[in-house]
């Protein structure tokens, strides 16, 4: 028999509703973020190439503090893989 474990935040956020997509489909503030990372680090890329891009000028352009960047990926390597991935 295997001891439970007790519900992790998010699960137990998720039950009380408060984690839940809103009934309009409105994407979340992260979602939002994330996305607007993105959209900059794409932006910058285009002007500057792999070489020349820093995180600092993307978070410049998403209006972000440059360390915000990490929360959604875990390095600047990951970020501009996905941006060439997503297009």
């Amino acid at each position: 028999m295997t001891p439970e474990h007790p519900p992790t935040r998010r699960a137990r956020r998720q039950k009380a509703g408060d984690g839940a997509a809103p009934a309009d489909d409105t994407p979340s503030k992260s979602s939002r973020t994330r996305e607007r990372i993105l959209d900059a680090a794409a932006h910058v890329l285009s002007r500057k190439g792999y070489a020349g891009t820093r995180l600092g000028d993307i978070a410049d352009q998403a209006q972000l503090q440059a360390p915000a960047i990490y929360y959604y990926f875990g390095s600047r390597e990951e970020l501009i893989e996905e941006v060439m991935w997503t297009g």
